[in-house]
C-alpha cells in the first residue's frame, strides 16, 4: 500500500508496483536495469523493448510519488528519499532496544509491530532480489514480537497476553521463545497442567525434526 498524506496512491498497474517493491527491497542501493528486466518478466513475457518499458514504469512512479521518488544512475535505478514502513519499523526496533528496561518500551515495540500487515512484501517474495530482504524483515518482526511479549510479561501481564502469544505460536510453532512465553502465561493464569502440555507438544514437534528443547 502506498499512501500520501493519509490517502492511498494509485500506481497505475501491477508492473510499477512490482518495480517499486524491487527498489524498496534494495534500500538506497542502485539496481541495474539488467537485473530489473530479469525480475520484472520471464523470458517469454518480456516486451520487445524492456528498457523503454522500465522507463515508462519509472515515469509513472514519479508521477504518483514525486519526481525524486526514483533516482536514475548509469544503467541503474534506486529508491529516492521516500519514507517506507520497513525503515520506520527498523528505527522503532532500534529505539526499543535502546529503551530496554524503560516502562515505555512495550509501547515502542507495539508501535513498531502496528506497521505490519501480513508478511513482508506480500506477493512479491517470488523475486530472487526481494526474498532475502523479506525473510530478514519477517525474522526481525518475530524478534520484535518476542521482545514485546517479554516487556509485557516483565510489566506483570499474564492472561491478557494469551491470545497474542497463541497466535505467535501458531505462526512460528518451532520458535522456542514463543513457547516459553506461552507456558509462562498459562502458569500465571493458574493453568499449570496446560503449561506442561504445551511443553510436551513443543518437545514432540522438535523430536520430529531431531531436536530437543533447551
Amino acid at each position: 500500500v502506498v499512501d500520501d498524506a493519509g490517502g492511498n496512491v494509485a500506481l497505475r498497474g501491477p508492473m510499477p508496483a512490482r518495480l517499486l517493491a524491487l527498489l524498496v527491497a534494495a534500500g538506497r542501493s542502485p539496481v541495474s536495469v539488467d537485473d530489473l528486466v530479469i525480475e520484472l518478466w520471464t523470458t517469454s513475457e518480456r516486451p520487445a523493448d524492456p528498457v523503454a518499458a522500465i522507463r515508462t514504469y519509472v515515469a509513472r512512479l514519479r508521477s504518483s510519488l514525486g519526481a525524486g521518488a526514483v533516482v536514475t544512475g548509469t544503467g541503474t535505478y534506486a529508491l529516492g528519499p521516500v519514507d517506507t514502513d520497513a525503515a520506520r519499523f527498523e528505527d522503532l526496533v532500534e529505539r526499543a532496544r535502546r529503551s530496554s528496561g524503560s516502562p515505555l518500551v512495550a509501547d515502542i515495540w507495539r508501535q513498531a509491530l502496528d506497521l505490519w500487515r501480513g508478511h513482508a512484501f506480500g506477493d512479491y517474495v517470488d523475486s530472487d532480489l526481494i526474498r532475502p530482504e523479506a525473510n530478514r524483515l519477517d525474522e526481525l518482526r518475530a524478534e520484535a514480537t518476542e521482545a514485546w511479549f517479554d516487556a509485557r510479561l516483565a510489566a506483570g501481564e499474564g492472561r491478557e497476553l494469551a491470545a497474542d502469544v497463541d497466535r505467535a505460536v501458531a505462526e512460528f510453532p518451532l520458535r522456542e521463545g514463543f513457547r516459553v512465553q506461552q507456558m509462562t502465561v498459562l502458569s500465571r493464569a493458574g493453568r499449570p497442567a496446560e503449561a506442561l502440555r504445551a511443553f510436551q507438544e513443543f518437545r514432540g514437534d522438535l523430536t520430529e525434526i531431531g531436536l530437543e528443547p533447551s
